[in-house]
């Protein structure tokens, strides 16, 4: 078994490999639409939230729950049951997601049609079955090689299958001319089949070549199979939650812009602002936070198992702190930039004043995926299952009590900042009562003193480019050295201790 990677390291892994595949993945889009046209690419939107859908049922939060299980008994040495863990989650998973995938097939020419108000995309529906049993088992070997603490396979398979698509993308390119679009959106979907094919053989092969010491079991099958429900099934109740919200959410806000006095057109095009330009920019960052998240479920895992209180609490500060290092300098360059990052990511300047205004709440929500997997990592999966109900009825709640009595846009602003307090501040609260660890006063003055210092860095800064009418060219440069400039801060302030960066230099 090759040498676990330590916190840091895993979330270094993530963030990079993460940061290629939406690189690649920025590029993939911009390809496919020159290659396939708008009327494909919007037809292939249509049916991908299905799958998405669909795959939340198949996976079952097994993902979550090997990563968990695999910790743990690492942690204890159980390398027999580590195996019976994977194993099962993979039968148990493919069983699922086979026979629904079935069962779709099926009745896809009758009553699974019927949910698409463009039947052309009756094509492509065989991949799209073909591709969730797929899915599956590449996300519960994710989750196995997650818990022994090995994030490097997860980020290498998610970058061959981007190049995979994006390679068989562009050798096709030649015939797409003489397609139909319900052609062309099947096969962006098979093409999304032959590169999850490639990511899941990567992993088949890096898991044979994973070797695991020979040791005995412990527990039997049945009590194996209650742990892990015991995890996956509030995982999946939170996942279907989330899914019911996004599909109420652009109801909600569509029908009140209209109630406000905008057209039918003129409201979609103000809900299109908002998913195309303003949640984007605001939400780009988080993909950071998660990579924090999905190394912390094993990290903490380990030092629960290990009875070390305070190497738990030590574990939850850390995650903690690297996530509010980024909230903080994400909502700052937010806050003064937004004009910056709209021009050099969409060519626009339209959102400017919103994404001002709910940049400041939305630092909260950078702590909400680290906080929600110490709930996983500490056996307490039901408790982020209530809160995340609790935080739907909040989001609903306010966004139709706001968008009601205010203008619509105020009223989005409002309601998404009081969710990403609440959410955030549940899950603090129910970590607090489970593992007994409390932010501390001296901690909190350290993040008020970064955000203060660098805020005025940053005003500063964009005062001296607006004062010499600076290109966009040095805009970006200033970005460059504000970055450099907080990364100093941080060390100065003394959030990241030097026994970590001097441990984790020589570790390199």
């Amino acid at each position: 078994m090759s040498k676990p990677q330590s916190f840091i390291e895993g979330t270094l892994t993530l963030v990079m490999t993460g940061l290629a595949v939406r690189v690649l993945g920025f590029f993939l889009r911009l390809v496919m639409i020159r290659a396939v046209g708008e009327e494909a690419i919007g037809l292939y939107h249509l049916i991908l939230p299905t799958f998405f859908f669909i795959f939340t049922f198949t996976q079952f939060g097994l993902p979550v729950a090997v990563s968990q299980r695999v910790s743990k008994y690492c942690a204890n040495k159980d390398f027999v049951t580590v195996r019976r863990v994977l194993y099962l989650s993979i039968a148990t998973g493919l069983a699922i997601s086979l026979a629904t995938s079935s069962c779709l097939y099926i009745i896809k020419d009758t009553l699974l049609i019927q949910l698409f108000s463009d039947r052309r995309v009756k094509l492509a529906l065989t991949p799209l079955l073909c591709l969730i049993p797929l899915a599956t088992v590449s996300s519960i070997l994710k989750g196995f090689f997650q818990g022994l603490h090995n994030m490097k396979p997860q980020g290498v398979s998610q970058l061959l299958e981007q190049v995979t698509r994006l390679a068989l993308l562009m050798y096709g390119m030649k015939d797409y001319s003489n397609d139909t679009v319900a052609m062309l959106t099947e096969k962006l979907l098979w093409q999304s089949v032959y590169s999850e094919c490639v990511g899941l053989v990567f992993l088949a092969v890096t898991y044979l070549r994973t070797s695991l010491p020979q040791t005995v079991t412990k527990l039997k099958a049945n009590n194996l199979m209650k742990q892990l429900f015991s995890i996956a099934l509030p995982t999946t109740g939170m996942r279907l939650v989330h899914s019911f919200g996004h599909f109420l959410e652009p109801l909600i806000i569509h029908h009140h812009f209209v109630l406000s006095g905008l057209s039918i057109t003129g409201a979609t095009r103000a809900y299109g602002l908002l998913t195309g330009y303003i949640f984007p920019l605001l939400s780009f960052p988080i993909f950071i936070t998660q990579a924090i998240a999905t190394a912390t479920i094993p990290s903490v895992t380990d030092a629960i198992e290990k009875k070390n209180h305070r190497l738990i609490h030590y574990r939850i500060h850390q995650v903690i702190r690297y996530s509010m290092m980024i909230g903080i300098y994400f909502t700052v360059i937010l806050m003064v930039f937004p004009h910056t990052l709209l021009h050099l990511f969409y060519d626009t300047k339209e959102g400017l004043t919103t994404i001002k205004l709910m940049a400041p709440c939305y630092i909260f929500t950078y702590l909400h995926f680290p906080l929600h997997a110490v709930l996983q990592a500490s056996d307490n999966t039901d408790k982020a299952m209530i809160n995340s109900l609790i935080s739907f009825f909040i989001k609903i709640a306010a966004l139709t009590l706001f968008m009601r009595i205010l203008k619509p846009t105020l009223g989005i602003i409002i309601a998404f900042s009081i969710l990403s307090i609440a959410s955030t501040w549940l899950h603090y609260r129910s970590v607090t009562k489970t593992t007994g660890y409390c932010i501390t006063q001296s901690f909190i003055m350290q993040l008020i003193g970064l955000f203060l210092c660098f805020f005025f860095l940053t005003i500063g800064t964009k005062y001296l480019l607006e004062m010499f009418n600076a290109l966009f060219l040095h805009e970006i440069a200033g970005l460059i050295l504000l970055t450099i400039n907080y990364i100093a801060l941080v060390l100065l302030i003394g959030l990241i201790p030097k026994s970590e960066w001097i441990t984790f230099i020589t570790k390199q």
